[in-house]
């Protein structure tokens, strides 16, 4: 019980509590619903390594299915979750089991750099850094 209010403690700062970090505006260029399903649909599914405001590192796994896998490494541990990923307009949304309680979220995505990647929520609020390897 202690070890799962940990990972629920962790995973509301990775996922809620960085929100409230961000106070600047996306500056990168746009990613279109068109450009993020031609970046996570490669045959052999896509690896994104990322990073929260926070610092806490995750890594993600993204199937061509829509099936997808998270590693979450934050003090109390390693987290490890599945899901699904799907593209909605110009946003990537992701369903988890264990991670907001199975409550989906869509983000959009900005190209900050060569393979670099910010992803903000609808509050325009910055929520991780990332980038991405076949």
């Amino acid at each position: 019980m202690r070890t799962r209010f940990a990972y629920i403690l962790c995973l509301f700062a990775l996922l809620a509590g960085t929100q409230a970090i961000a106070t600047e505006k996306p500056t990168g260029t746009p990613v279109t619903g068109e450009q993020l399903k031609a970046m996570f649909t490669a045959p052999d599914g896509v690896f994104m390594e990322g990073r929260s405001p926070n610092g806490m590192r995750w890594y993600t796994f993204f199937l061509r299915s829509g099936q997808s896998f998270i590693q979450v490494k934050h003090r109390g541990g390693v987290l490890q979750d599945t899901g699904s990923w799907r593209v909605e307009g110009d946003t990537l949304c992701f369903k988890w089991a264990i991670i907001r309680e199975g409550a989906e979220a869509c983000h959009m995505h900005y190209e900050v750099g060569e393979n670099a990647y910010q992803a903000w929520n609808g509050e325009g609020k910055l929520l991780n850094s990332y980038s991405l390897r076949p």
